[in-house]
């Protein structure tokens, strides 16, 4: 019944040869591939290549997944480290990114209009605490009064589709002094729409034990192998105690 069902199908695009990856089930196997409307219809063994309308041989090639790209910034035009994510993104495979708060609660409409909507690349957001995201110079939070956690919280709850969580950056470039307050108005913007945080550290003013025992099960310590200070390691390269013990929690560190 398969067979005939598999022999019926008509395929837009076939693929042939390729090393098939699926980490959620663990397969690793050459398979084909069979495509119709944008979606897999069908992954056996053999696929009979006269049902397609292109087949593309890729063997020495793996087939996965879409990938997600969990940290970019691609707030092109606003952001300065802004860039046009279907251009990169698609290419290397990648079919869902999260932007890592380049837009803040005072712009993040327009990420949704300009980069969530007419993006092919399925786009996602960290909406910073700070009201106009991650600025370049002078930093985003150097004066505190640009920080805005009840907003910032009441994007992420009403779009829900696009915004996953709440970035800070505490590098000193974007905080200053302010890393331990900055810290705190992220996690309270955390509570407040139930989501996690990310929190950019390198550079810091605080030290990431304080930072990782603030962090909640879920929260995220990104650039966590960035040469600057603070460190996850010791000055012998040995992993802090309070590192290994916010991951053993939950603690995400990426």
């Amino acid at each position: 019944m398969l067979k005939e069902m598999l022999m019926s199908n008509t395929f837009d695009l076939l693929l042939t040869g390729g090393t098939v990856l699926n980490p959620a089930s663990g397969l690793r196997q050459e398979l084909a591939v069979g495509i119709t409307d944008g979606r897999i219809a069908a992954i056996q063994s053999k696929l009979p290549r006269e049902n397609a309308k292109k087949v593309l041989d890729v063997r020495g090639c793996y087939v996965t997944p879409g990938l997600i790209d969990f940290h970019v910034h691609s707030y092109w035009g606003v952001n300065p480290y802004g860039f046009n994510a279907d251009s990169i993104c698609l290419v290397s495979g990648v079919t869902t990114a999260i932007d890592a708060g380049s837009s803040g609660p005072v712009n993040f409409l327009g990420f949704k209009k300009l980069v969530n909507e007419p993006s092919k690349t399925r786009m996602l957001a960290f909406v910073a605490v700070a009201q106009h995201g991650v600025l370049n110079d002078p930093g985003e939070l150097q004066n505190l009064r640009f920080a805005d956690p009840e907003a910032a919280a009441r994007s992420v709850k009403d779009s829900p589709n696009v915004g996953v969580g709440i970035k800070v950056r505490l590098h000193k470039k974007g905080v200053g002094d302010n890393g331990r307050e900055a810290l705190r108005l992220a996690v309270q913007a955390g509570e407040a729409s139930k989501s996690p945080v990310m929190v950019h550290v390198g550079d810091t003013g605080i030290s990431m034990e304080e930072i990782v025992d603030t962090l909640r099960a879920g929260d995220v310590v990104t650039h966590c192998y960035t040469p600057q200070r603070p460190s996850i390691v010791d000055e012998s390269g040995r992993l802090l105690v309070a590192v290994r013990k916010a991951k053993e929690r939950g603690v995400i560190f990426d």
